[in-house]
């Protein structure tokens, strides 16, 4: 018949008295609690300043507790430094845990901070938060859980601890944040971008370290938008127009960093829409229009004239090229030019419409154009 191993209860009830903390040093403040042996299985070690204690596979329950008071910290933290062999023994099926624990005092429900299994193959400092527990009297206490055959009672585990003490830090500063993007930007041209642009938002805090990456994305296609991570964000911007986001950063005293506003305008792979008014295929006599044809001849001087928009960043300029003749660019609305120079033969015109954010349209057809005049 298979007997059940009791458990080892090492109990600590513990609380954190407040203290001054000096905010432009950092300062950590230690409490000095009194210790109380509840009995006389736990070895007090004179050099570490200490409690160890070996178990046997047949555990029965021993406990060490330290009465304290936690008060308000901005940041609070349990500190220890330990080492532990919790053996799993599978001939005689039998296995030990340790588990560091924690309860508001006079409660019943107690949550687990930490578990450990097998050797810590050396020595640990441990550093656990207990933020959440700040301004309320609770109970610390390490416990060994044996399961299975108690068979013989020689040593199989151990656990020791020492330098056992809270730790509350003051961090008044904000983190830091850092933001950087790829791609290309025209500042001359009012920052548009014509690229799908890789963002990367980081940051650091050199005391108490950070909690929370915020970005909140004012435009998105299904209204604001909130993203919370734990570490720096690496996204692709791929919407065209204006991108108007809000960075923030926290670290673990709820020191915050930002908002830091920021609007990105992107114009990416977004083409001016065109439109040629003239000339037409047909044949022109001194500007005007008087035969459709299927291609354009064109006799004197002639106007090229088109309608162009952008809908993202608009329109930057017009080209008009007439090969081995001429070039005008214009730059306002209307976009037309009139063209007036020496030319027999056949041509080509070209017409070269640019967004702000360099997007291009382009287009060249041929022209047969006949002016001794020009």
């Amino acid at each position: 018949m298979k007997k059940h191993i009791p458990i080892l209860t090492i109990l600590l009830i513990c609380c954190l008295f407040s203290s001054t903390l000096i905010a432009e040093k950092q300062e950590n403040e230690y409490d000095d609690v009194s210790t109380q042996i509840d009995d006389a299985e736990w070895n007090y070690n004179f050099t570490t300043n200490g409690w160890s204690i070996n178990f046997p596979a047949n555990i029965t329950n021993y406990s060490i507790s330290w009465d304290t008071q936690i008060r308000n910290r901005p940041l609070a933290q349990v500190m220890f430094t330990h080492q532990y062999d919790f053996q799993y023994l599978e001939s005689f099926d039998y296995e030990a845990n340790g588990y560091l624990e924690i309860k508001q005092k006079d409660h019943d429900n107690w949550i687990t901070l930490k578990k450990y299994s097998g050797s810590s193959k050396g020595i640990i400092n441990e550093k656990i938060y207990v933020t959440d527990w700040d301004g309320q009297k609770v109970t610390l206490r390490f416990r060994v859980e044996g399961k299975g055959n108690s068979v013989f009672s020689e040593h199989v585990g151990s656990w020791d601890f020492w330098d056992f003490k809270f730790v509350g830090i003051g961090d008044w500063t904000p983190p830091e944040n850092y933001l950087t993007v790829s791609g290309s930007m025209y500042d001359s041209r009012g920052g548009w971008r014509n690229t799908a642009d890789h963002f990367k938002f980081e940051g650091k805090d050199d005391f108490s370290g950070i909690m929370e990456f915020i970005m909140v994305n004012n435009n998105s296609i299904s209204g604001t938008e909130v993203t919370v991570t734990n570490k720096p964000m690496y996204f692709p911007l791929k919407k065209n127009g204006y991108n108007n986001f809000s960075f923030y950063l926290v670290d673990l005293c709820g020191n915050i960093c930002g908002p830091l506003n920021l609007t990105w305008k992107v114009d990416f792979q977004n083409f001016p829409k065109v439109e040629i008014l003239a000339p037409k295929p047909g044949l022109y006599l001194l500007d005007k229009r008087i035969l459709p044809l299927d291609k354009v001849f064109i006799i004197g001087d002639f106007t090229v004239r088109i309608k162009a928009y952008d809908n993202v960043s608009g329109v930057w300029g017009v080209r008009f090229n007439l090969w081995d003749v001429t070039g005008i660019t214009d730059t306002e609305e209307p976009y037309d030019i009139k063209i007036n120079c020496t030319h027999f033969g056949k041509t080509k015109l070209e017409i070269i419409v640019e967004d702000v954010a360099q997007n291009i349209f382009w287009e060249r057809f041929d022209v047969y154009y006949y002016n001794a005049g020009g």
